[in-house]
């Protein structure tokens, strides 16, 4: 399948219910050097956000890593810029983030 150079991720992120199973699923059909880009607002999920420190543990937790990160807008949105791992984790070492604090 790997067919999928870029992903965008525009404000919904924070709405997902299961994000682990999204970034699960999606890994799959990345290509190699792939990027996934999550802009959000730097707000608690509560607020229609996505805290950074949060979204990056996510990402982590499946493997990404994290390549670029920059404020988009009065310093409350932002742009995260990840690439896949080069193998998919097993199941079992996907460890979920505990709640991440709000700044």
């Amino acid at each position: 399948m790997r067919s999928v150079v870029l992903v965008l991720i525009v404000h919904t992120y924070h709405e997902v219910e299961q994000p682990y199973g999204l970034l699960y699923n999606l890994l799959p059909a990345l290509r190699e050097k792939a990027r996934v880009a999550v802009i959000d607002l730097d707000q608690p999920t509560e607020q229609h956000g996505i805290p950074h420190a949060l979204l990056l543990c996510e990402f982590h937790a499946l493997g990404f890593r994290q390549t670029h990160w920059g404020w988009l807008r009065d310093k409350i949105e932002y742009l995260a810029l990840f690439e896949p791992p080069t193998q998919v984790p097993a199941l079992d070492q996907i460890k979920a983030c505990s709640r991440i604090p709000y700044r």
